[in-house]
Formats: structure tokens, C-alpha cells, sequence
């Protein structure tokens, strides 16, 4: 029977259907709910999750062969009785119906196999009589004893039972010995009992967040995969844990605010289709992080058995939150969209190498940061040498001072003091060394009078670039033009803030408040994580030699061979020291950069000094930040900065997009933070003309250097066209965009004008940069649309549009002039999106585009970059429809080995796009190495290879090439179409066309 002869036939099966059942609102239509009904007749799965049902179709229960009913989501109050009609049920997911009454006539069903219910809701006994469930999830349900009919369900394998209060456990889990995996998480549990060393087929075990202090002997040899201890009383690794053979996942995680859940507990509800051997860091990383309340961590680990060592099959070891064990914060691993990306073998090795020979750093990084005239340089002076100077020469660059101090437990430290200077100019590089785990002074002073608007500037750049770092904010000069702050307010939007102390360095013979702000930074300074970290010996007299350099850089392979002389052998071991020393501030080091990452740079004056000389040139200012290599020789000191190491400076600015090469002049850049501060003239009318669509971003503060930065990523598109430091004009496919920073309302007003069709997908280029930039910001940015309103414009925002959406709203209302008005939703998202947003049924009121995105490789000769920057350009409007993922080795990540990662990528690729020119094929890595393995994998239908001809060469001539079609059309070079855009346009269509047939 047709799809639509039986949604037909449920209609006329049914005379009462509006009385019978209701929707939440944001649900689905009725229309909706029984052709899921009509489907159930014939495939015996019926599912309505968050479909915003009230109460149930009574058609539901007239479905004598349903096996599966999944109900997650919505807003049931009750299950009727007439459950027990379903003698054929094996699956019922309730999860997320808060507070639904369950009927006694669950017990009815039989044949019940996998059940899931909560959280809140009241649990009948007679589920007991259902002897076949194997997978219960009740987690939530803050039952407070763990009910007796569990124990009835022999054939359990799966128990979610976190969050239910419970505060003791019975000692008869013997009676369902057949479990393999039990979730106990977020109770406050003390004991465990005995009868667990019953569970002889137990392979996950979650424990995390209760008040458990030891193990049971009797769960010696479990076959465990996966234990979660964190958040509990632990103060040493339970014995047993290490005659786990089976070990693969050790979780003692326990940050504060964070923690490691069991797939029950994440947003989704539980997760019965993930089989419990599934530890790889996708699953870890997908199921086991949630931010759930938790219960206080009252004790942390103080020492690891070396019988970890011994666990044969030990990959992934959590010890975040424990800092008795003295471990740097890089070897403990970071949660990233791959997984964790630590290793327990390393851990453990760095542990026991520093428990005997190793000792405490105690050495950290105090950095001052404020505007220039506050006071930094006078408080470094008081601080570290109590003396004061009236005429203080202002800081040009950074000032780097040692300063020994007695912590409270009468050991000595080291502070290396970052004084920053203040100059405007200055700002866009101070993300050179802004590190995480530093001690922050924020300096403010009174005489400008906007004390509270410079406090939230600089406290959301930390919160970016060192977010979790502890602040002092500073009341400098506070005798000579006294000030306060709103103390209250800025502690609660950032959390991060120590204290407030108020100082002033030129009154009385000591100054003001110079003793209070001395013993703050002592104190915080023995709170500091890393402060206490072990060192192993030999890395001690590495950074002892690296301090006492006077060379101001050195080749990676030198610093090499200088860890081979003093011990340290371990390549590894030597990129995770440099990794720290760069963090300490005593010898800079960019690894994530293949551009930067053979020069270690000693002295770090000799980086800010040699780039500020460049800021500050006047030749540059009147060459409009324009530069090239023989101007750097006029430039820079060429003693300090011989002409092969210009190279690297210009390269740092690259990398933090500062500047960008002109591709034309391969020697010739410009400095976007160098450009003239006045908006051309002849751009008006571009900003007047009505028919332009229009974008904007909203910042609570507006950062320093953000658009150079957006110049420098947008560039190619900005060639021949006018660009000044708060804004540009962009050209593409025909249509013009401006993009200017308006500092006065901290907004970036986005105007694209041109054919209609193309206005779009320009505009798509230009969020997909703002978004890019956007990530380095902690703090939130809003983004809005336009609407005519009675010849005004009134601003709607985007989210609020996407989630009108998303919910089925037709129209939001938004307030002007006294007046409410209705937005059509839908015709401002389609008027700045791709396409509309496609969304299923049941996915859970998000937009869930269809497929997985394809994941691109591109191949080419760093001669033939800026054609690659022409094409991310293009693919730029394929990744924010969510069709692709792009990878090209400037993705190349801190510490990641160069060409493993380059051929692990390429391996992972499902499209791989050969940019081919004369160097391309000239080229032995891209040739030989990378285009012969994409074109094997090509051949055994691994992937797709797509040839992009860009310059004019005798490609034709491989035979292996020839074979495949290639892009643009006829294989005509991208270099001699008349209209390169056009060309472009067509590689970018054919790659789409590539991307929706694999």
C-alpha cells in the first residue's frame, strides 16, 4: 500500500482526532504525526521524538506489531494504561518527559527489551515482571534507594542509573551478574559493595561524582574497558584498578566545571546503539562530556602506582583536577573535535621520571597590560626594586624584568615581568606572547575618565587570548585623580578577577598600596597551576643554558643538539620542553607554523623591538604600510637582524595576519595596521544605495587591529580596490561588498551590492572570515539583519531568526517607535543565508543538514598559493552550506609532526584536489609523494581526484592525469580565462558536483 493510502486510512480510522491528542508548542502538524503512524503499520517502528506531543494518539496503541516506540522529547505528562495493548513492544524510549507518570501496566510488556525513562518521573515495581529487558536507562529520576525490582531483571546488560540520590547500594548485584555496563555517576554513594566483583562481564564502569574513597578487593580481574572515577574521595588508584588487563580508559578527571559522563547523561538521553568497547576519542569525546552540576571534589589524587605501566592495553588516562600529582597542564591532553589528544604512556613516564630526580619549577610569567600612562613601567619599578622615577620613559614594546619573591610555604620563585606598552599600534601584537596559566596585572587610571570602558576592553582581550588566567585589576594613580570601578559587576561577567587594589607609586616615600598589590601577586602567584610542575634535572639545565645566551635566536636543531648534550635524548620530550619554555616567555618558539618553527628566538626583545621598529617606520607610514625586503635594510639593525632572518619576522607578522604578500611581488607586503586611518571619499554612494544587502556583527568591545586582520584574510578579494585601517572594499563574481568598523556603536556594517544572485555568496565569503577571526574571541558576538521599516531600518538578530525558524515561527516580533512589528523570518534568512536551512522531523529543534560533510585535501606548490587562496575563496560558500571540510597544511597544528600529519590527512580524504602547474609537477613531494598516493587511492575507489589546471603546463603529458577530468572546463588554465572569477566559479561547481554524487 502507498505512503499516502495509508496516512489516508489512519484519517478515516479516526473520527476524534483533535480531541484525542494534543501538541506542545513549536511541534509537529498533525499531518506529520500520522504519516509516522501510517509508516509504523508496516515497519513496526514508531518515531515521535520531539515531535511536541502532549499526550498520545490513541491510533498509537492499535498498532499490534509496534516493536520500537521512541518518544524522546516531548511533553508527556502521563502514558495511558493502554500501553499493555503493544504485546509486541521491544524498545520504549520516554527519555525527556519530565515528570511522566508511568502505569503499571508497563509490566505487561514481555517482550521488552530496552527501556528508557526520565528524568523525575514516578517508577512503578511491575517493571520488575518485565524479566527480558536488557537495557535500562532511569537516570535522573532522584529515586534515593535503588529500587528491588532492578534486581528482578536478570537478563540486564546495560543500567543507566545516575543522578537518583542514592546513597548506599545493596550487596546483590550477584543477581544480575550479566551486566557489562552500570553507570552510577552524580549519586553520593560512599561504598561500593561487595557483590560487584559478581559482575565478571562488566566492561564499563562509571563512578564519577559521588564520595567513594576505595574499591572493593573482590573486583579484582573485572574484565573493565572504561572506569570513571573523577569527581569522588580517591587519594590514590584503587589496588584492583591495576589488574584490570582489559584497561583501556582511566577516568579521574575533575576539573571544576567540567566533567566525564556516561553517554546517559548527555543532552541526547541515553545512548543504547554505541557498543560499550567503543573507547575511541570521537566516542569519548561526543559522549563524555557534559556540564551538569556535581557535587563539591572534597580530595585529588596525591601519587600514581607504577603498576599502570603495566596495563597492556592503558590508552587514555584523564588526571585533570589533580594537582598534588604535579603534572604540566599540555601533558594531560585537550578535549578537540578529534578526541583526546594526549597519551597515557606519556604521562605516566613524565610521572615517574620527576618523582625522584625531578623538582618544582617555581617560575611563572607576570604580564601588565593597560593603556599608555597608567603606570605599568613606575609599578614594575616599585614592585621589583621599590624605587620611583617622575619621568618614566613611556615603553616602546615590552620590558622583560626577573623578579625573585619568598612564596607563603618559604620557598623562592622567579616572576619574569612582561611590561607591555600602551601605544594603540602596539595592541595587534601583544597576541604574540599573551600566554594561558600567567598571573595578568590590569593597569587603569582615573585621568581619562573612562576607567570601567578600558577595564571590559582589556579584560575580554585576556579572557581571548589567556582565557582562565587570574587577574589584579590596578587603581593606579589613584591619590593624583582618584576613581572607582563598578567592582561588583566586573567580578561577575569575569570570574577570572582576583582582586582590586589601589596604588600610587609617586605618593609618600614607599607609595600607596604598593605593599598590598605586592603580597596579592605573591599569593596568586603560589596559586598558580604550573607553578609547582616538575621538572625533570636535565630540563633544568637546558632552560639554565637558554637564559644565560646572549645569542638572541638559534636554529630548532641547535636547541637539539644542545638537549642531546645536557640529557635530554627524547625528540619528543625536547618539543614539549621548548613548548614550555616558549610559554615562560625564555625562548619563543612558533612549532605550529612550518614557516616558524626552525628558529627558537631567545630573547624576546629582540622579536618585539625588530617588529615595532618595522610599526613604527616612517617610511612605512608614508608608503601606507606597504613594505619591501630592501626597505627592512633601512629599516632594522643589521647587526641585530642580518638580512636571512628578515624573512622570519615578516613571516610572524603573516601568521598572526599582520600583513600579507602581495602575490605578484613575491618580496613585497603590506601592513594592513599601517594603512591610513581616512575613509576614501568616493565610497558614499556605496553606502547609501538601498538595494545592497546588509549584514552587521555586534562586539561588546570592539578589539584593536580587527579589521587589518580581516584585510589580511580577505585580500585577494580587495586587490585593486580601496582599503583603509577601518574598513575595505571587496570585489567578486561581479558584486562589491563594503566591510567598515564603526568604533562609536563597536559594530562592523557589512553592505554587498552587485547581481542579486551573487550578493549572497560574497557575503558568504565574509562571514566565513569574520566567524574564522571570531573563534580567537571568548567573549560572544552577535550578528544581525536588517528590515525596512517605514523608510528605517531595524535591526533583527540572526539567532533569534534561526531559532524563530527552527520552531516553526513564521514571524517574530521586534519593538521600534512605540510599535510592535511583525518580521517575516523566513525572507531575511533566505535573503543573507546560501540556501534555507534543512532540517528533519525529529532532530530535536536543531537544523540538521543532510549527509556528512566530504572532507577535501588540497595538493599544490607554495608557488602557486595565492591560486589556493582563490580557491578557499570559492570553497569558503560550499563550507558554510556544511557540504565540505577543507585541509591544506597550513592547517598544521602546535607540536604536530609535518609530514605525518600531511599524509594522514591525505589519507582521510574522501576528495583530493590537485592544484597543476609547472611547479606542481616539478615538485618531488607534491608529484611523487602526494598526487602518485592520491592517485592510488583514486584507482582503488578510496577517493575522488579532481585535476585543477591553474597555469598553463604540458599536464596532458601524465598519463596517470589525463585519465581523470579536470577542472576548469576543457582543462583550460585558470591564468588564461579573461574573468578568473569565472573560472574559479566553474572549479567550485564542479567540486560541489563531486561532493553530492560520492
Amino acid at each position: 500500500m502507498r505512503t499516502e493510502d495509508l496516512v489516508a486510512q489512519v484519517e478515516r480510522d479516526d473520527s476524534s482526532d483533535e480531541e484525542d491528542f494534543d501538541f506542545a508548542d513549536g511541534g509537529w502538524t498533525e499531518d506529520q504525526v500520522f504519516h509516522e503512524i501510517a509508516l509504523a503499520r508496516t515497519t513496526g517502528i514508531l518515531d515521535l521524538s520531539f515531535a511536541g506531543l502532549a499526550d498520545l494518539p490513541d491510533e498509537v496503541f492499535n498498532i499490534k506489531r509496534l516493536r520500537v516506540l521512541r518518544l524522546t522529547g516531548n511533553g508527556l505528562d502521563s502514558l495511558s494504561p493502554n500501553i499493555q495493548q503493544l504485546e509486541e513492544l521491544e524498545v520504549l524510549d520516554v527519555w525527556d518527559n519530565p515528570e511522566c507518570d508511568i502505569p503499571t501496566q508497563i509490566g505487561e510488556l514481555t517482550k521488552l527489551e530496552v527501556l528508557s525513562v526520565g528524568p523525575r518521573c514516578q517508577l512503578p515495581s511491575s517493571i520488575g515482571r518485565s524479566r527480558k529487558i536488557r537495557q535500562l536507562a532511569i537516570g535522573g529520576n532522584n529515586l534515593g534507594r535503588v529500587p528491588d525490582w532492578l534486581f528482578e531483571l536478570e537478563e540486564l546488560e546495560v543500567a543507566q542509573l545516575w543522578g537518583n540520590q542514592f546513597t548506599e547500594l545493596p550487596d546483590r548485584w550477584d543477581r544480575i551478574a550479566k551486566l557489562n555496563e552500570l553507570n552510577l555517576a552524580k549519586n553520593a554513594l560512599t561504598e561500593v559493595p561487595e557483590s560487584f566483583g559478581a559482575l565478571r562481564r562488566l566492561r564499563l564502569l562509571g563512578l564519577e561524582d559521588n564520595k567513594i574513597s576505595q574499591l572493593p578487593e573482590s573486583m579484582v580481574g573485572l574484565p573493565i574497558v572504561n572506569v570513571r572515577l573523577g569527581f569522588n574521595r580517591f587519594t590514590s588508584v584503587p589496588p584492583v584498578v591495576s589488574s584490570w588487563k582489559d584497561l583501556k580508559i582511566l577516568d579521574f578527571f575533575s576539573e571544576p566545571g567540567y566533567g566525564i559522563y556516561a553517554t546517559a547523561a548527555d543532552d541526547d538521553g541515553p545512548d543504547t546503539d554505541i557498543e560499550v568497547a567503543d573507547i575511541s576519542a570521537s566516542h569519548l569525546r561526543k559522549n563524555s562530556i557534559s556540564t551538569l552540576p556535581r557535587h563539591q571534589v572534597s580530595s585529588s589524587l596525591e601519587d600514581l602506582p607504577r603498576s599502570l605501566q603495566e596495563l597492556p592495553s592503558l590508552e587514555v588516562l584523564l588526571l585533570h583536577g589533580n594537582p598534588s600529582l604535579q603534572l604540566p597542564e599540555e601533558l594531560l591532553g585537550n578535549f578537540t573535535r578529534a578526541g583526546w589528544d594526549g597519551s597515557a604512556k606519556a604521562i605516566l613516564e613524565y610521572y615517574f621520571r620527576t618523582k625522584e630526580a625531578g623538582r618544582p619549577l617555581n617560575e611563572a610569567k607576570l604580564i601588565l597590560l593597560g593603556w599608555g600612562g597608567v603606570g605599568k613601567t613606575s609599578l614594575v619599578n616599585r614592585l621589583v626594586h621599590d624605587r620611583f622615577q617622575a619621568d618614566e620613559a613611556r615603553t616602546e614594546g615590552i620590558q622583560v624584568t626577573n623578579w625573585d619573591v619568598t612564596l607563603p610555604d618559604q620557598q623562592s620563585a622567579r616572576l619574569n615581568v612582561w611590561d607591555f606598552g600602551g601605544q594603540e599600534i602596539m595592541h595587534a601584537t601583544h597576541q604574540f606572547f599573551l600566554t594561558s596559566r600567567s598571573l595578568y596585572l590590569l593597569v587603569l587610571s582615573g585621568r581619562s575618565g573612562s576607567a570601567d570602558a578600558d577595564a571590559e576592553y582589556w579584560l575580554r582581550l585576556m579572557e581571548s587570548f589567556a582565557p582562565g588566567s587570574p587577574v589584579i585589576v590596578v587603581l593606579n594613580q589613584i591619590q593624583r585623580d582618584p576613581f572607582e570601578l563598578d567592582e561588583v559587576g566586573l567580578r561577575r561577567r569575569f570570574p577570572d578577577i582576583r582582586g582590586f587594589v589601589r596604588t600610587d607609586c609617586a605618593a609618600g616615600q614607599r607609595g600607596v598600596g604598593i605593599e598590598d598589590l605586592r603580597a596579592r601577586v605573591v599569593h596568586e602567584t603560589s596559586n598558580l597551576p604550573d607553578l609547582k610542575v616538575k621538572f625533570p634535572a636535565a630540563w633544568f639545565e637546558i632552560k639554565n643554558r637558554l637564559s644565560d645566551m646572549q645569542e638572541n635566536y638559534l636554529s630548532f636543531e641547535s636547541y637539539r643538539a644542545l638537549c642531546r648534550t645536557l640529557g635530554e635524548v627524547n625528540l619528543a620530550e625536547q618539543e614539549k620542553l621548548a613548548q614550555y619554555l616558549h610559554l615562560l616567555g625564555i625562548a619563543l618558539n612558533y612549532r605550529d607554523d612550518p614557516r616558524l618553527r626552525d628558529t627558537h628566538v631567545l630573547n624576546p626583545h629582540w622579536v618585539t623591538e625588530g617588529i615595532y621598529a618595522i610599526l613604527n617606520s616612517s617610511l612605512l607610514a608614508a608608503k601606507k604600510g606597504e613594505v619591501e625586503a630592501a626597505d627592512l635594510l633601512r629599516i632594522l639593525d643589521s647587526d641585530l637582524y642580518p638580512p636571512e632572518r628578515h624573512a622570519f619576522l615578516l613571516d610572524l607578522m603573516r601568521k598572526f595576519e599582520l600583513c600579507f604578500p602581495y602575490h605578484d611581488h613575491p618580496n613585497k607586503f603590506l601592513i594592513a595596521e599601517l594603512l591610513p586611518k581616512q575613509q576614501p571619499t568616493d565610497i558614499g554612494d556605496f553606502i547609501d544605495e538601498s538595494p545592497a544587502l546588509r549584514f552587521q556583527y555586534r562586539y561588546p568591545v570592539l578589539p584593536e587591529g580587527l579589521l587589518p586582520r580581516f584585510i589580511v584574510r580577505s585580500h585577494a578579494l580587495s586587490t585593486d580596490q580601496p582599503r583603509w585601517r577601518s574598513g575595505c572594499v571587496l570585489s567578486w563574481e561581479g558584486n562589491r561588498a563594503l566591510v567598515q568598523a564603526e568604533a562609536t556603536d563597536r559594530a562592523v556594517h557589512i553592505s554587498v551590492d552587485g547581481p542579486a544572485d551573487g550578493r549572497r555568496r560574497l557575503l558568504a565569503v565574509i562571514r566565513s572570515d569574520f566567524e574564522h577571526i571570531h573563534q580567537s574571541f571568548r567573549f560572544k558576538v552577535d550578528a544581525y539583519v536588517p528590515y525596512g521599516v517605514r523608510g528605517r531600518r531595524l535591526m533583527v538578530e540572526y539567532a533569534k531568526l534561526v531559532a524563530a525558524e527552527l520552531n516553526n515561527m513564521p514571524h517574530v516580533q521586534e519593538f521600534m517607535d512605540g510599535e510592535f512589528y511583525n518580521i517575516p523570518v523566513i525572507e531575511l534568512l533566505n535573503g543573507v543565508d546560501l540556501a534555507p536551512r534543512t532540517r528533519t522531523p525529529r532532530g530535536k529543534g536543531l537544523a540538521k543538514l543532510a549527509g556528512k560533510k566530504a572532507r577535501i585535501f588540497i595538493s599544490y606548490s607554495h608557488k602557486d598559493e595565492k591560486h589556493k587562496e582563490a580557491l578557499e575563496n570559492h570553497l569558503k560558500v560550499l563550507q558554510r552550506s556544511g557540504l565540505i571540510e577543507v585541509w591544506s597544511d597550513r592547517r598544521i597544528g602546535a607540536g604536530d609532526g609535518w609530514r605525518g600529519l600531511i599524509d594522514r590527512n591525505l589519507q582521510e580524504a574522501e576528495i583530493v584536489i590537485l592544484l597543476v602547474s609547472s611547479d606542481f609537477l616539478g615538485s618531488d613531494y607534491c608529484s611523487d609523494v602526494e598526487m602518485a598516493e592520491a592517485l592510488r587511492r583514486h584507482e582503488a575507489g578510496e577517493c575522488r581526484v579532481i585535476p585543477v589546471i591553474v597555469r598553463p603546463c604540458n599536464w596532458l603529458h601524465d598519463s596517470a592525469l589525463k585519465e581523470l577530468q579536470a577542472l576548469p572546463t576543457d582543462g583550460k588554465a585558470v591564468t588564461e580565462w579573461e574573468n578568473a572569477d569565472t573560472a574559479w566559479r566553474i572549479v567550485s561547481q564542479g567540486i560541489e558536483a563531486a561532493v553530492r554524487q560520492r
